[in-house]
This record gives structure tokens, sequence and C-alpha cells, in this order.
């Protein structure tokens, strides 16, 4: 379960991505009586999925590998799941109320996104070369090969950032086939972000502040 650092901390703190309102994104509907998917991570950087593969059966994938899970039971906050195999009987709660994948009072993931459905409504996929300016939903930044955060499309024409500073959020005032053009609101209201998918950079002007690491669609 790992850590990963930040954003727009320079010189005009740019900041904004699975979300405005203090929302799970994806639909208000979804709850613990009916999730299929819950995807986790910490600090703006998705880092693993809980995916219901069938009835009572649930599979955790994350960078070290694949695991599976039992479900014990659901109520309309969480999803309550008990490890198989490796460090079997092992407990995990889904709490979609809080946002966070725990045991007990211990946090280990806070909840990005969630879908009623094995894939999200939403579902973000790797670019693998096609997506750009004109179609993309996710972006992942960081420097030096170390993830910071993310621009996440919550509606049309509203995105937000999250990294460890915090969720910002940033309105779309426009998109071409290299970049994403976003304005930011609140705090520091109008400052501009570009992100540009052809140089994989997020910038203002000439001033780059990081590297594109990463894209969905």
């Amino acid at each position: 379960m790992n850590r990963r650092t930040s954003l727009f901390t320079l010189a005009f703190a740019v900041t904004s991505a699975f979300f405005a309102q203090d929302t799970i994104s994806q639909a208000a509907e979804i709850t613990g009586a009916n999730v299929k998917k819950v995807v986790y991570g910490k600090n703006g950087m998705i880092t693993g999925s809980f995916a219901q593969t069938k009835p009572g059966h649930w599979v955790e994938q994350n960078q070290d590998g694949q695991f599976e899970f039992k479900e014990l039971r659901r109520d309309e906050w969480s999803v309550y799941l008990v490890k198989l195999g490796a460090q079997a009987g092992h407990k995990i709660q889904l709490d979609l109320h809080r946002k966070t994948v725990n045991t007990g009072d211990y946090v280990y993931y806070q909840i990005m996104t969630v879908s009623d459905r094995n894939q999200p409504k939403q579902n973000p996929k790797p670019a693998s070369g096609k997506a750009n300016g004109t179609n993309v939903k996710m972006v992942i930044y960081g420097n030096n090969g170390t993830t910071s955060g993310t621009f996440v499309q919550t509606a049309p024409g509203t995105w937000v950032e999250r990294n460890k500073d915090g969720q910002f959020n940033f309105r779309e005032e426009g998109r071409d086939e290299w970049s994403v053009y976003l304005v930011k609101v609140g705090r520091q209201e109008g400052q501009k972000v570009q992100l540009d998918l052809h140089r994989k950079t997020i910038s203002t002007g000439n001033y780059v502040f990081y590297q594109i690491m990463q894209t969905y669609k």
C-alpha cells in the first residue's frame, strides 16, 4: 500500500482528480447495496481496484498482484469482504459512505470511483496512443518518474485535480487535438492550465509544472 506526492504548490499553486463537492465520481445512486466495482488510491493516484466477478466473490487488483475475497455481507453504506488464500480471514470494508477502504478504524485507501457494473460507467481506458485533447477524461501527472496527482473530468466542462494538497476545481475553456485548456475556479480563480497531450506536459504558458505520465479516455 504505497504513497505518492503532489502538484501545484509552485508559483501559482495551480491545482484541482475520482471529485467536486466531495462526492464519489460516477453516480449518486451507487451504494453498498449495489456497487460492483471500487477503484481506490491515495493522494490523487489510482493504485488498485476491487471488482465483483460473480455473486459473493470479489477480486482485488493492484501492483502487487491479484487477490480473491469472499463477500460477507452488504448494507447501504458498505461491502464487507474477507480474504481467501494467502492471509485468509483478513477482513476489508469498502465504505462508500466515508469513501474509504479500511479494516476497522485503519484506513488503507481513499475510494476514488465506484460503479454498479463490473466496468465503470465512465471507465477510463488506457490511451494506447488514441487519447488526445478532444477525448481525454483523465490525466495522471508527476515528475522524474514519480506520480504526483491527477486531473479528472467529472462532468462536461468540469474538471477536478487531486493531489496530496487536496482537491481543486477547474472549468474547461476549450479543447483541440493536442490539449485541454482549463481555468481554476474558487481560490486563485482565473489561473489557467494547459493539459498538453502532444508535449505530455501540464503547463501555464511556457512554464511546465509537470510531465503527463498517463492518460485515459
